[in-house]
């Protein structure tokens, strides 16, 4: 029985007979040729219906023709189909990415971090952040490119180099964001703390709520957000 074959409901049989004996997810997928991973995401979906509703809901619409994106990957679904991500694929230069640093430090006040570019934007005119650097790229690392561009090279860690927070500045953001897209900011959309705006368990250290925040920058919260803190 080592092999990956067989649809998704038999290896889930499979998977469940193992389980009764006593197996751990490791020793099931070594044995089915599977990752554990693989083994664990079968147990919890067995047909896989949340992973196909899951897909459907963050499925979008192509930026260049329109037609639908793959929406596997959540909220990072990109926003180029298969085809057109295949023609927007370039070659950033070193002078092409310091140029787009620089743009970026211009428009926020502040150099980008790695997590500020999950994507190349072709219409803005940036790279991905892992196009900056590697093996093949420009940069042997993402401070390079940012010390390249004539800003201090970022401290390596998980927390150095981010921005510092208050209360005064998560409010700033919050208005900001209503008056660029005209709509309150909601917690899903502020889970990596891209470009100007804090990451949501930042909004949540310091008010408590996310209702909080939106009432100190002057907002009335939305219904749904406010049933669900009750």
């Amino acid at each position: 029985m080592k092999t990956g074959s067989g649809t998704r409901l038999e290896k889930y049989a499979d998977i469940r007979r193992m389980r009764g004996r006593g197996y751990p997810v490791k020793k099931i997928a070594e044995i089915l040729g599977m990752k554990p991973g693989g083994v664990s995401a079968i147990i919890n979906d067995p047909d896989g219906s949340k992973q196909k509703t899951r897909r459907e809901r963050y499925r979008g619409v192509c930026r260049e023709c329109g037609k639908e994106t793959d929406g596997s990957s959540g909220f990072n679904a990109p926003t180029l189909c298969a085809s057109c991500h295949g023609k927007s694929t370039r070659v950033w230069t070193r002078e092409m990415i310091i140029d787009a640093i620089l743009r970026w430090a211009h428009e926020y006040g502040q150099p980008p971090v790695v997590s500020d570019w999950p994507h190349a934007d072709r219409e803005w005119g940036r790279p991905a952040a892992t196009g900056c650097y590697g093996e093949h790229s420009p940069f042997a690392s993402w401070a390079d490119a940012v010390e390249a561009a004539g800003f201090s090279r970022p401290h390596t860690g998980r927390r150095r180099g981010v921005r510092a927070w208050d209360r005064e500045s998560v409010i700033s953001a919050i208005k900001l964001w209503v008056e660029e897209t005209g709509e309150l900011p909601r917690v899903s959309e502020w889970q990596k703390g891209q470009g100007p705006y804090p990451v949501a368990a930042t909004v949540y250290y310091y008010f408590g709520t996310w209702n909080n925040a939106i009432q100190a920058a002057g907002f009335s919260p939305r219904r749904s957000s406010k049933r669900k803190e009750k």
